[in-house]
């Protein structure tokens, strides 16, 4: 089973657990505070995300460089529950429902913008199936009032822009990590307001607390895996088969009557979903080409690979849509002569000609070359390719500091650099930056070749 097809079962789990959840919170709402719900919504998930944390021995307040967007995902997140509960407690539900299924739509948007993911037609013909869906079988009445609806749509976009960021969370981060840091930073905030309205709850209303918790827990886990596991584009639609759910638990549990408007939006529902299903096996077929069929194509076509390179990733034109990346020995860049080469079982990877790796490849290995040409971006200057130089140098007081000045003056930022000098005080310079073609990086380094001291300066060959 691929992660695209865990992701959406996941995703479904999630769409499950949220409606009942909904249900409980409404049932509850005249008895019990909005953050005595709040609270027990998020003691369970944390504990059990805590005991999860522990196993896997990580921090649970994860990672220094993610602290931010963990803090983001947490203040968005809460927010949206906030916002959620209260339109749940005074707003008609379908009025509601249909404000809040803006959430995955809204996480596509967001995910395009802000992650560089990148959807095609069939992608927004179903999300806007399961949207018509949604709003056909909530039959909204818009009688909530302006203020309630306001409270619903942003809900929405606050779970919109906490799920994109646990999107871009995606491996660099532990899930159950951020599972933790927002239920916890949830359950801080909400006990400091909740200590000024305790209702000691009844037996039967501490039943309907725990109901909140596990249904949160189950809820909160799946959807935050499944968007750690693919992309939010992919998965964020079959967040709309929670409509389908609140529809069948409105017929099991409290009797009511499906009308047929219900039947048709559960069609479009079904509908998109399935449009999506085929968009994932048509990626997952393309996906698994094996190498021999990649050479194939690429010796009948006889064509060379034409690539560039957007936010979205590597684009190739000329052959199959197959796994694509810029080989880090060389740090190819445009006006460079490049070659394909298949990597077994990783799809292909860009290489300069004068490589050291393509130019010392065993003889049985060149088979596996693709003549390839960069193909010229839509807007000049508009992506960045990771360079590499070594500067080599007699070393002296400021050489750093008059080689760095050359990058300030030119808006250049460093990724990485390095230094060495060995007993004749020769230094070796090893220096990583992003420029956007050959001709930017020829000028630097000819700029760099000036600079007292420095003897010559050469690109890294791998």
């Amino acid at each position: 089973m691929s992660k695209r097809t865990q992701a959406s079962l996941l995703m479904l789990l999630s769409a499950a657990s949220f409606p009942t959840l909904q249900v409980v919170v409404a049932r509850s709402a005249d008895r019990i505070p909005l953050f005595e719900q709040l609270l027990f919504r998020n003691l369970l998930t944390s504990f059990v995300a805590l005991i999860e944390i522990r196993r896997l021995k990580q921090s649970p307040f994860g990672k220094p460089g993610n602290r931010k967007l963990l803090l983001l995902r947490s203040v968005a997140g809460y927010l949206g529950m906030v916002c959620l509960f209260y339109a749940s407690a005074h707003g008609a539900q379908g009025d509601v429902a249909v404000m809040n299924k803006l959430s995955p739509f809204l996480v596509t948007l967001l995910a395009v913008a802000f992650l560089g993911e990148k959807v095609n037609g069939r992608q927004i013909l179903a999300l806007l199936l399961a949207m018509a869906g949604a709003v056909t079988v909530s039959n909204p009445t818009f009688s909530s009032g302006g203020y309630t609806m306001l409270i619903a749509f942003l809900s929405a976009l606050f779970s919109g822009i906490a799920y994109t960021t646990v999107g871009a969370l995606k491996g660099r981060e532990e899930p159950c990590v951020t599972v933790f840091f927002f239920s916890f930073f949830s359950t801080v905030v909400t006990a400091v307001f909740m200590i000024r309205n305790f209702v000691l709850p009844s037996a039967a209303d501490f039943a309907m607390l725990l109901l909140i918790g596990v249904f949160a827990l189950g809820g909160q886990l799946a959807l935050t895996y499944s968007y750690t596991m693919a992309k939010a584009s992919e998965v964020s639609i079959f967040n709309y088969s929670g409509i389908l759910f609140s529809m069948l638990f409105g017929l099991i549990i409290l009797r009511q009557p499906i009308k047929p408007t219900s039947v048709l939006g559960a069609a479009l529902v079904v509908l998109a979903g399935l449009l999506t299903m085929l968009e994932q096996v048509r990626k997952e077929k393309q996906k698994n080409l094996t190498d021999e069929q990649v050479l194939e194509v690429a010796s009948e076509t006889q064509e060379k690979l034409h690539v560039t390179k957007n936010k979205g990733g590597i684009v190739v034109k000329g052959i199959h849509d197959v796994a694509v990346r810029f080989s880090k020995c060389c740090s190819p860049i445009p006006g460079d002569e490049i070659v394909g080469f298949v990597t077994r079982g990783r799809g292909i990877t860009i290489h300069r000609t004068d490589c050291v790796n393509v130019l010392n490849m065993p003889e049985i290995d060149r088979k596996r070359l693709i003549e390839a040409e960069w193909q010229m971006p839509d807007k000049p200057d508009s992506e960045k390719y990771e360079a590499e130089i070594q500067v080599y140098a007699n070393n002296r007081t400021g050489l750093l500091v008059d080689i760095s000045k050359i990058f300030t003056e030119r808006k250049i930022d460093l990724r990485s650099i390095n230094s060495r000098t060995n007993k004749q005080e020769r230094a070796t310079i090893s220096m990583s930056f992003n420029v956007c073609s050959k001709q930017e990086l020829n000028s630097l380094i000819e700029k760099i070749r000036q600079v007292e001291s420095v003897i010559d300066v050469e690109r890294t060959t791998g």
